[in-house]
C-alpha cells in the first residue's frame, strides 16, 4: 500500500511538472512578444495599451500572466481595468477581458460594472454582461437600476437595447422615481414612447406624490404632452 501511494505522488508530481513545462514557454513567449514590440511586462505598460485600446496587446500582457482584474490608481480609487474598456467604449479589449474571466462583480464606489456599462458602455457590452449571468435589473446606488442609469446619463443606444431585452420598466428607485419619469425629465420622445410600448405605468407615483406628467420640461414638452396624454397619463 505504501508503495501504491508513493508511485501515485511520483505520477502527480510528473504531471504537475508537464503542466509546467507546457504553459510556461507560452507565457515567455508572450513576454518576448511584448518586449519585441516595444512593452515592458509592467502594470504601467499593460495600462498604457488599455489606454491606447490595443486589445491584442491587452491579450498578449494576460497570455503573459497579467490578471485581467487589474487595477490602476486614479485619484484615491482603485479601477479595475474592465472599467477602462467600458468608459472608451472599447469593444474588443471589453471582450478579451471578459474572455480572460474579468470579474464582473467589481464595483468602484458601490458602482458596479453593469451599471457602468449603462452609464457608459455600448449595447454589445450590455449584451455580453446580461449573457454572462448579471441581473439585467440589479440595483445599485440608490436602488438604480441599469434601465435608470442608461437613461439618466441619455446612453440611448444602451437604453434601447435594455428595454427589449426584458428589463423592468416600472421598476422605482429609492425615491419612487420610474425609467419613464427619467426619460419624460429628459424629454427623450423615442424612449419614453418605447417604454409605454413595453407596458411601463403612465400614472405611476414618486414616493411623495408627484406624478410622471409633472416631469414634463420643456424640451419637447408638446410632444411629451400629448404622448402622455394619448396613453391615458394624468394631469
Amino acid at each position: 500500500m505504501k508503495r501504491f501511494f508513493l508511485l501515485f505522488s511520483v505520477f502527480l508530481f510528473c504531471v504537475s511538472c508537464g503542466s509546467r513545462e507546457r504553459t510556461a514557454p507560452s507565457v515567455y513567449k508572450s513576454r518576448d512578444q511584448l518586449t519585441v514590440l516595444g512593452y515592458e511586462f509592467s502594470e504601467e505598460d499593460f495600462e498604457k495599451a488599455v489606454k491606447e485600446k490595443r486589445s491584442d496587446i491587452v491579450k498578449l500582457f494576460i497570455d503573459a500572466g497579467m490578471s485581467p482584474n487589474t487595477t490602476f490608481k486614479a485619484g484615491k480609487y482603485q479601477i479595475p481595468v474592465i472599467f477602462y474598456a467600458i468608459n472608451s467604449g472599447d469593444e474588443m479589449t471589453f471582450q478579451v477581458l471578459l474572455h480572460s474571466k474579468a470579474d464582473l462583480q467589481a464595483s468602484v464606489e458601490g458602482v458596479s460594472v453593469i451599471t457602468k456599462a449603462a452609464e457608459k458602455g455600448t449595447p454589445e457590452m450590455i449584451s455580453l454582461i446580461i449573457k454572462s449571468g448579471v441581473d439585467i435589473n440589479s440595483e445599485g446606488y440608490d436602488m438604480m437600476t441599469p434601465l435608470m442609469t442608461a437613461i439618466e446619463s441619455e446612453n440611448n443606444g444602451t437604453a434601447w437595447f435594455l428595454i427589449q431585452s426584458g428589463a423592468n420598466v416600472n421598476a422605482a428607485d429609492i425615491n419612487g422615481v420610474t425609467p419613464l419619469m427619467r426619460a419624460v425629465g429628459k424629454g427623450n420622445i423615442d424612449i419614453v414612447r418605447e417604454l409605454i410600448k413595453k407596458g411601463a405605468d403612465v400614472n405611476a407615483k414618486m414616493k411623495n406624490g408627484t406624478k410622471t406628467s409633472k416631469f414634463i420640461g420643456g424640451k419637447e414638452k408638446e410632444a411629451m404632452e400629448v404622448l402622455l396624454r394619448d396613453a391615458g397619463a394624468e394631469f
